[in-house]
């Protein structure tokens, strides 16, 4: 019975100091972005430079907090090389300390902590984003007639702007 109360108490805590906290990265810490996960808590993340490497993600988060490609989080890497749970030795550089949400990158981006490379990318991406928005918009107008709504698509699927040319 105490165990299921400490197991509980446990799970609030972590998801409260990751809703609530405002980490910034510390001196062996660096922000990264998700590129790829890899399965069994295994992520590929990029790192400023443009660096992949394999990030490993405690079981603390598990089943509490969930990440996609594109999101933002503070790993730590180390010397050696992290045991999966599995128990093998796969390349797994460093390890996953903090999950960052929209508020908690702001803050780092206010107390100007947050990398020069990624403000750059970040504005070629929005303008790709809004460019395949108008296009949506513009396709949706001729079809609209047909459907009186439209689904969603998979958040975690990467969207490709593909340009064709009318002089063939």
């Amino acid at each position: 019975m105490s165990f299921q109360k400490r197991k509980t108490s446990y799970r609030k805590g972590v998801t409260s100091t990751t809703l609530d906290e405002y980490p910034v990265p510390k001196e062996n810490e660096i922000l990264a972005r998700i590129s790829n996960p890899r399965g069994g808590n295994v992520f590929e993340v990029e790192l400023p430079d443009g660096q992949k490497v394999l990030a490993i993600l405690p079981t603390k988060f598990n089943k509490l907090i969930w990440m996609k490609r594109g999101d933002y989080v503070i790993v730590t890497k180390s010397e050696g090389q992290f045991t999966t749970s599995s128990g093998k030795q796969n390349g797994v550089e460093s390890m996953i300390q903090h999950i960052l949400l929209k508020d908690q990158v702001n803050h780092i981006k206010k107390e100007g902590l947050w990398p020069k490379e990624w403000t750059q990318s970040a504005a070629a991406e929005e303008e790709t984003e809004k460019a395949v928005k108008k296009e949506e918009e513009q396709s949706d107008d001729s079809d609209s007639s047909d459907s009186s709504f439209s689904l969603e698509g998979n958040p975690n699927r990467r969207r490709f702007y593909v340009e064709s040319d009318d002089s063939e």
